[in-house]
């Protein structure tokens, strides 16, 4: 099961009343950047899920592991991009998509993500993983 984040200009994203990103934003944004495809199903397992065409959804061909037929799905949902199959790098490219249209990158949770949180870490390598490594 994956955890999905949401790109939202409403205090949080389940929230019904608030400032929406619209259809117009979310086009404008596909066509501005050029790194999504559209798709209409998804495979789970066996079995083929169908996408409601109304969320408008594409996966971003721009991640590093994303092939022609698979990749971070992002959709429009309530006022709110919901992004599935997150990872780091996908999150990173969410919250520049946020910066991009005046909203902010929030967890299902509710937690709101920054720059700092997504940044690779760039601290000393403890000792102990150090020596796993064999970098000692």
């Amino acid at each position: 099961m994956s955890y999905d984040l949401y790109i939202t200009r409403k205090t949080t994203p389940y929230d019904v009343d608030g400032p929406e990103i619209s259809e117009a934003d979310w086009r404008g944004l596909i066509a501005e950047l050029g790194c999504f495809k559209p798709i209409k199903s998804v495979a789970v397992g066996d079995a083929t899920l169908n996408i409601p065409q109304e969320w408008h959804p594409h996966f971003w061909t721009g991640h590093p592991d994303s092939t022609d037929v698979v990749g971070p799905i992002f959709q429009l949902m309530d006022g709110n991009l919901s992004v599935k199959y997150v990872d780091q790098e996908t999150a990173r490219f969410a919250l520049d998509l946020a910066e991009k249209l005046g909203a902010r990158l929030i967890g299902e949770a509710g937690e709101v993500y920054t720059r700092e949180q997504l940044a690779p870490y760039k601290g000393p390598i403890p000792k102990f993983l150090a020596k796993l490594l064999k970098l000692n």
